[in-house]
C-alpha cells in the first residue's frame, strides 16, 4: 500500500501473478497455511517489500455435531452447500432437517402423518390458537410450494431449477419456525 497498490479495491494487478496456491488446515494449532509462488514485474518494488494478506471466510461446524439433535446435523451440511452453491442438496437438506425437527419435537418419528398435520399440531401444542399466531399465520402459506419443491427434488420425476434465492427462502421459513418455537415466540418483532 505504502507504493500505492491496494489489493482490496485494485483487483487487476498486470504486474502480478500466482502461481500454484495450496491450502493446508492444521487443526492441532487452528490455522491455515497457504503455500504457492507468485511473479511480479514492477521496477519499484523489491520481491521483499511484498506481503500478502488473505481474507476468508470461515464456517465452523462442531466436532461433535453427530451428538447433537439429528436436525442440527442436516442444518450444519444444508448451510454447507448452501454457502458452496451446491442449492438442490442444500434445499433438500433444509427441508429434511425442519421434517427432522418436527418429529423430534413431537417425538412422531414413525407416525404416519403427512408432515403438515405435525406442523399444526406442534403449533397448537406450544401456542394454542395457532390462528392468532402471527409468524404461523404470515409463513405457512409458503410451505406448500417448498413441500412440493422437496418432493420433486426426492422423487426425481422431472428437472427442477434451485438457485440461491429459493434456498434463502427455505433456510428462513425453517429457522424462523424453529426459533419461534424453541423460544415460544408469536410476532415477527419478539424474533428480532
Amino acid at each position: 500500500e505504502q507504493y500505492g497498490y491496494e489489493i482490496l479495491n485494485n483487483r487487476n494487478f498486470e504486474w502480478l501473478s500466482f502461481n500454484k496456491l495450496d491450502l493446508k488446515i492444521l487443526n492441532n494449532s487452528k490455522e491455515f497455511l497457504f503455500s504457492g509462488s507468485y511473479e511480479a514485474e514492477n521496477s519499484g518494488i523489491e520481491p521483499m517489500d511484498v506481503y500478502f494478506f488473505v481474507q476468508c471466510k470461515v464456517l465452523g461446524i462442531s466436532f461433535n455435531i453427530e451428538k447433537e439433535e439429528f436436525y442440527k446435523e442436516l442444518l450444519a451440511e444444508a448451510y454447507k452447500f448452501y454457502l458452496e452453491g451446491t442449492y438442490k442438496i442444500a434445499y433438500f437438506l433444509l427441508f429434511s432437517a425442519f421434517e427432522s425437527y418436527i418429529n423430534y419435537k413431537l417425538q412422531s418419528h414413525d407416525e404416519q402423518k403427512r408432515l403438515s398435520e405435525k406442523i399444526n399440531e406442534l403449533c397448537k401444542n406450544t401456542f394454542g390458537d395457532i390462528l392468532k399466531h402471527q409468524i404461523y399465520t404470515s409463513c405457512i402459506g409458503d410451505f406448500k410450494c417448498f413441500e412440493t419443491n422437496r418432493n420433486t427434488i426426492a422423487h426425481g420425476k422431472e428437472s427442477i431449477s434451485i438457485d440461491q434465492e429459493g434456498v434463502s427462502k427455505v433456510l428462513i421459513f425453517v429457522m424462523v419456525f424453529i426459533n419461534s418455537i424453541e423460544h415460544s415466540i408469536s410476532t415477527f418483532e419478539e424474533l428480532i
